[in-house]
């Protein structure tokens, strides 16, 4: 396997990471409005009147998917994709060697923003 099919896989992961959190945080909310528009006027006003709680579980999920949503990762799996579809874009100029040490930067650097070492 060339490195190029390698950044092709990690473009295809990183794309299919972004659509996934972007999906479920829109799922989320589209569950939070759903609930909202439930249970404000199709709930029986005596539940409504015994559990008040109740009312607030819609809001609670429209909530929950805009400040869970992953805003930082989904900017950073755009960026990594831009970068490997940069590197992939250099290969073709490069020896395998050079491919080799250049995927080796990334990755320290890569591995140097992921994990901080005291």
């Amino acid at each position: 396997m060339t490195n190029s099919l390698s950044l092709e896989k990690q473009i295809k992961v990183q794309q299919e990471y972004m659509w996934t959190s972007l999906a479920w945080a829109a799922f989320i909310l589209i569950l939070g409005v759903g609930l909202t528009i439930f249970l404000y006027y199709k709930a029986d006003n005596d539940t409504a009147a015994k559990i008040p709680e109740l009312l607030k579980v819609g809001p609670l999920f429209i909530s929950g998917a805009v400040t869970a949503f992953p805003g930082k990762i989904f900017m950073e799996c755009r960026a990594r994709v831009a970068t490997y579809r940069n590197l992939e874009d250099s290969f073709k100029y490069l020896d395998q060697k050079a491919q080799k040490d250049l995927i080796y930067q990334v990755m320290t650097e890569a591995f140097k923003q992921t994990v901080i070492i005291k």
